[in-house]
């Protein structure tokens, strides 16, 4: 496994993991923004 290839997958596996959390969080906050104001 070259080093381009292994930063490429840490790559994905960082944006995958912040979608993976950062989404549910986008989507619990915002409604109650929308409601509230």
């Amino acid at each position: 496994m070259t080093v381009e290839l292994f930063q490429t997958l840490w790559i994905i596996a960082i944006v995958a993991i912040a979608s993976a959390i950062l989404i549910p969080v986008l989507t619990w906050i915002l409604p109650d923004r929308t409601k509230s104001a």
